[in-house]
């Protein structure tokens, strides 16, 4: 009976953490990691109780395994690794599920899962980039999530020096007010703007085009259809977008040289 129940409430924690964790107010996020938590507590009380029915003294066991639990802890370096080390990241709070992040070797996606032993990351490409939790925690992390999910782009734009720059910069803003209001994923607010940045160029004249985004994947959709309105409008406007060009000035050596 004591097994059986012991089994049923593994379950039935598991499916409550899995379920209801995520409404609890200061709850940890519902991981792998958390429900593996939760059900290992619920087993060992389970055992023990299991052992003092049927007559052993849990005192002793408990001593026991506290000596042998260095050896198992210096046998299990890595993994106890790997486990304290999730469990500090999902208790931290600066990596969450649902986070778009991006690590200093390069990898980067959305936070899927933190289990006992990695961390899964699901890439743009839809691929499954699974990182040991020990790395995470000692990786230099970018959350694109926080403290909010908005963030800024631009769209960078050269145009011939003899074109008017108070024209260019109308179109633009009037390319970006319509955008805010057609484009999925860019916003209105902060309103966008234009500046006169790189500026001086080898051919061209620099200006940016700033505005917000919802969250990180609606950047590259955004600028896409950015950089083809401004192509068509500037068409329409005959603004220049000249093709890079260099003056080679020669020079004829004279009798002497």
């Amino acid at each position: 009976m004591i097994l059986s129940l012991t089994l049923m409430s593994m379950r039935l924690a598991g499916d409550l953490v899995r379920n209801y964790g995520a409404h609890i107010p200061g709850a940890l996020p519902v991981t792998t990691l958390t429900q593996t938590l939760a059900q290992l507590v619920v087993v060992i009380l389970g055992v023990l109780v299991f052992l003092n029915e049927l007559g052993f003294s849990v005192t002793p066991i408990l001593t026991a395994l506290g000596v042998g639990g260095l050896a198992v802890a210096l046998a299990l370096q890595d993994t106890l690794s790997n486990l304290f080390a999730g469990f500090y990241v999902a208790v931290a709070g600066q990596v969450r599920l649902g986070d778009y992040i991006k690590m200093d070797s390069g990898s980067e996606g959305y936070v899927t899962d933190i289990s006992w032993r990695s961390t899964t990351i699901r890439s743009l490409n839809n691929n499954y980039i699974i990182v040991p939790n020990s790395k995470l925690a000692q990786a230099i992390v970018t959350n694109y999530h926080l403290p909010e999910k908005r963030m800024s782009s631009q769209v960078q734009v050269g145009v011939s020096y003899d074109s008017d720059p108070g024209q260019v910069e109308r179109v633009l803003l009037e390319i970006a007010a319509a955008g805010a209001r057609e484009i999925p994923g860019m916003l209105a607010e902060p309103a966008p703007s234009v500046a006169l940045d790189p500026g001086f160029g080898e051919s061209s004249l620099g200006f940016s085009l700033n505005y917000s985004v919802a969250e990180f994947a609606n950047q590259f959709g955004v600028r896409y259809e950015l950089r083809r309105r401004i192509l068509l409008r500037f068409r329409e406007e005959r603004i220049e977008m000249p093709y890079p060009t260099r003056t080679v000035l020669l020079q004829q050596p004279s009798a002497h040289d």
